[in-house]
């Protein structure tokens, strides 16, 4: 939970492998924790154009993830839907994925989606007190 010392050694990473995409990726990741969204959002990106042959595989489905929850966080819905649609063609049954998904189009008021999309997480996952939390609150707004 140093985010100081763990950005300085990713940081030399970088100048010791500038095309590692695993770097960008956890860079990404502290960044995101650290609410740095657009840089966040700059690195994850960096890092899914340097997977060798643009070949996104299951691997990469949580850089994915990652990428389209920094721009929910940063309001580009439409854009974070886009990228949470390419981690469920990599990653088809992961309910965090639904529940992002639904968790997004509820903050765009489109109901009838995030209730269909937490009931799917909720297929997949039933014990997710957060996408019932959040089920719960879409149906009483709907």
């Amino acid at each position: 939970n140093n985010f100081s010392l763990a950005k300085q050694m990713f940081v030399q990473c970088l100048h010791i492998c500038p095309q590692d995409p695993l770097v960008y990726n956890e860079l990404g990741v502290l960044l995101y924790r650290e609410g740095d969204y657009l840089r966040a959002e700059g690195h994850l990106k960096r890092a899914l154009s340097l997977v060798p042959n643009g070949n996104l595989s299951t691997r990469w489905e949580p850089t994915v993830v990652n990428l389209a929850h920094s721009l929910r966080k940063l309001g580009r819905h439409k854009e974070a839907l886009g990228w949470y649609d390419k981690a469920l063609g990599l990653c088809p049954s992961q309910s965090g994925t639904y529940a992002a998904i639904g968790y997004t189009q509820h903050l765009t008021g489109d109901l009838v989606s995030a209730i269909e999309n937490y009931h799917i997480a909720l297929g997949i996952r039933p014990e997710d007190t957060f996408t019932a939390e959040m089920l719960t609150a879409a149906l009483q707004e709907e």
